[in-house]
């Protein structure tokens, strides 16, 4: 095996891993790191370089949790917030990977550890274990079913190019499951996320397809979504939490008549409130730390302390002001930009499904605070790297 394949093999063990375990993930990231910092030895400035399309903007966000020390004043206790900076330096590393390989390799692993999961929630709700340890992916509902949506564009889009008939065939069993998980899952947020990849699912599902049969496809799709009884269920509680919330009470947020939390109601207060942290503090921000001050003033139960609040513009905004939201943004729009630019390949085509899943999921969720979705993010990021080779002109982009 070359020192290039080897390179490449230990990126797609920690595209494998991603939805298993997070240690795992980060052992297979740091030796593909070592291979790789290997080979750009032997290199010797051979290879022309290139920055991400993402660079500056990634940059700015590495650099913001180092100058909170300094700025806000939580000081030394925003230490420990210093890992949102240097996490931001993963995808450059594997921008720098995906120019030296077949990322294709890269999506069939990841789709073997979220198949996985997959197979492994499903028996676990008859009782039955498929893995020792509970995989990374199964975290909590809203991360499940982000990495169901996921799973289904990198499924759809590598039925799209790969040529062969049995291969395609399995891409379009695994994107029907991983819609299916989704639909019956408990996360709202993998619902609105598959709403938004369908049209690039079903035309990578249906290539060479006009406009008329992708827009059928998409309207049986999203009708078949909402038709689940458990995604009914959850749109009738979402009702309910905002004619809860609207009526002002606070114990209606923290605790409804049958028991459960106003997770909407929640959700609605918890960007009210980063929402006045960023107005008050709207050019350096207050820390990372300002919003969960603000929230436990006003909610000091222990099952309504949240530290985060729920949304990744508005932590952004209310930790670090402006700068912070404006590069998150950029950052967001570097991927759909590039994307869209290069919907017809493969990196490209995947790299404008996760932009689309980051500028939706970010809304109602922060991703950049949970292990495993801020790995997510960091391994996807630097998929784009494929559109810009350096070697092996005519493997598979």
């Amino acid at each position: 095996m070359t020192s290039t394949r080897a390179t490449s093999a230990a990126f797609a063990a920690a595209f494998f891993c991603l939805p298993l375990s997070k240690p795992a993930t980060f052992a297979a990231l740091g030796v593909a790191m070592v291979l790789l910092a290997l080979g750009w030895l032997r290199e010797r400035g051979t290879v022309e370089r290139r920055l991400p399309p993402w660079a500056g903007s990634i940059a700015v966000l590495a650099l913001l949790p180092l100058a909170s020390v300094a700025l806000h004043p939580d000081g030394t206790a925003n230490l420990r917030y210093l890992s949102l900076g240097y996490l931001w330096l993963l995808p450059f590393a594997v921008f720098a990977g995906a120019r030296r390989a077949d990322v294709a390799t890269w999506l069939a692993a990841f789709l073997g550890g979220t198949a996985l999961a997959w197979i492994h929630l499903r028996l676990e709700s008859i009782g039955v274990t498929l893995l020792p340890a509970r995989p990374a992916a199964l975290g909590n509902y809203i991360l499940t079913s982000q990495f169901l949506a996921l799973g289904m564009v990198a499924a759809a889009v590598l039925h799209r190019h790969d040529p062969r008939p049995l291969a395609r065939a399995a891409y379009w069993v695994i994107a029907a499951a991983m819609a299916w998980g989704v639909a019956t899952g408990e996360g709202r947020t993998g619902a609105v996320v598959a709403l938004g990849l369908m049209p690039l699912v079903a035309s990578a599902l249906l290539p060479r397809r006009g406009l008329a049969v992708v827009g059928a496809a998409c309207a049986i799709g999203a009708a078949a979504l909402l038709a689940s009884p458990t995604v009914q269920t959850r749109i009738e509680r979402a009702v309910h939490d905002v004619a809860l919330w609207r009526t002002g009470d606070d114990h209606a947020l923290t605790e409804r008549g049958d028991g459960l939390q106003n997770s909407i109601g929640l959700r609605l207060e918890m960007w009210r409130t980063a929402g006045r942290v960023f107005a008050e503090h709207p050019i350096a921000g207050a820390g990372p730390q300002a919003f969960q001050r603000a929230w436990w003033a006003r909610f000091p139960e222990p099952g309504a302390r949240f530290a985060e609040p729920h949304n990744a513009y508005l932590f952004y905004a209310a930790a670090y002001g402006l700068p912070g939201v404006l590069a998150l943004v950029a950052f967001v729009v570097a991927l759909l930009r590039t994307g869209w630019r290069h919907r017809a390949r493969l990196a490209g085509a995947v790299t404008l499904g996760f932009g689309l899943m980051v500028a939706i999921a970010g809304l109602t969720n922060t991703l950049i605070l949970g292990t495993t979705s801020t790995q997510m993010l960091m391994l996807f990021a630097g998929l784009a790297g494929a559109l810009w080779r350096v070697d092996r002109p005519g493997a598979p982009r």
